[in-house]
């Protein structure tokens, strides 16, 4: 066990239906996924394309009983669940999503409808939880409304799980912010205890929003002290422990995609421009990687890697395999609760 507490180490997947046709996700009932990962997150809680959702029957599943059936990429989990240990919980808002958290938060009837909400979504897609990401509490208000929405939350999530013949406890995750400016808003203490883990989300420490326009690593451990790290995983970390968060119960996000920057010199310099991107400028998939003409820069001091070509001057960040073995071994040492991709 990586913990101390005893509690089984935790490897999350986060599937993304939004973009699974772009990224030809693989459908198939006998995954290997339950094998080597103990939860999956649906992410994120806006059903955009109800075929592929639910109702779509793909992999095992066939379209021929009658009633309501779960189909789509919910059903596919739903079978793989039942091939092992596997736990799917629903993700609830995300980058595009967070903006309907503030209001719901701010009063008690919405937060009841929330709460009420998501526990009828469990019930009927046959979920293990909730994973609660609101990016971000703006201000000291909305942080003390995020913690009485996870109240609210757990609540009706026990009550739930105390009614079934055989009691079941439903998980309830907050996806936590590494930037200073946004971990010091929370409230921690009053957060933590309706949580079942914390996500931090240690990646997208730069990409093509940054003002001024200076590359750097997007998901290193450890900081340079200059502009090519702006943010840094042990930080962030060493905050979330110093004001008494148990370590087995942080999971770290690792990304599988990476962030390009193109019209540069190197790191920590200014660029022009991002690359053309798998799916999104700026942002290739792990699966097209490494580029042709490029070479890659493993730097074992910062737990950092990237690529770089010197021809098309195109500077890309993420883990190689290196710095994913890296990663492992430092939160074994430091007893984390696992990894999120």
């Amino acid at each position: 066990m990586w913990n101390t507490l005893k509690l089984p180490a935790v490897a999350v997947l986060c599937f993304v239906p939004w973009c699974s046709g772009i990224r030809e996700a693989k459908r198939q009932e006998n995954s290997s996924c339950s094998k080597y990962r103990t939860a999956a997150y649906y992410a994120n809680c806006f059903l955009s394309d109800p075929e592929a959702d639910t109702s779509n029957a793909c992999g095992g599943q066939t379209a021929v009983q009658t009633g309501a059936q779960l189909y789509g990429y919910l059903g596919q989990f739903y079978l793989i669940k039942k091939s092992g240990n596997l736990k799917v919980l629903l993700s609830i808002g995300g980058a595009i999503y967070s903006q309907n958290f503030a209001g719901s938060a701010s009063s008690e009837q919405g937060r009841n409808i929330f709460a009420s909400s998501a526990v009828d979504l469990i019930k009927n897609l046959g979920l293990d939880g909730l994973d609660i990401n609101w990016e971000y509490p703006v201000d000291e208000a909305e942080a003390a409304n995020l913690v009485l929405l996870l109240k609210e939350t757990r609540k009706q999530l026990d009550q739930y799980g105390n009614s079934l013949r055989t009691k079941y406890h439903f998980e309830l995750i907050f996806a936590a912010p590494a930037g200073a400016s946004k971990y010091r808003t929370l409230d921690l203490a009053a957060i933590d205890q309706y949580l079942d883990f914390w996500n931090l989300i240690v990646y997208d420490y730069t990409g093509a929003w940054l003002v001024p326009k200076i590359t750097g690593h997007q998901v290193n451990l450890f900081s340079a002290g200059d502009a090519s790290t702006p943010f840094d995983t042990k930080s962030s970390v060493d905050y979330y422990t110093s004001h008494g968060m148990a370590s087995n119960k942080i999971v770290l996000g690792m990304p599988i995609y990476s962030r390009s920057f193109i019209k540069t010199t190197g790191l920590g310099q200014s660029f022009g421009a991002v690359g053309n991107g798998t799916w999104e400028k700026g942002v290739y998939d792990y699966k097209s990687l490494l580029m042709d003409g490029s070479s890659e820069i493993y730097d074992e001091k910062l737990g950092a890697s990237y690529s770089w070509d010197p021809t098309k001057q195109e500077l890309v960040s993420y883990d190689t395999v290196e710095a994913s073995r890296q990663k492992a071994r430092w939160i074994k040492s430091i007893n984390l609760g696992g990894v999120m991709w």
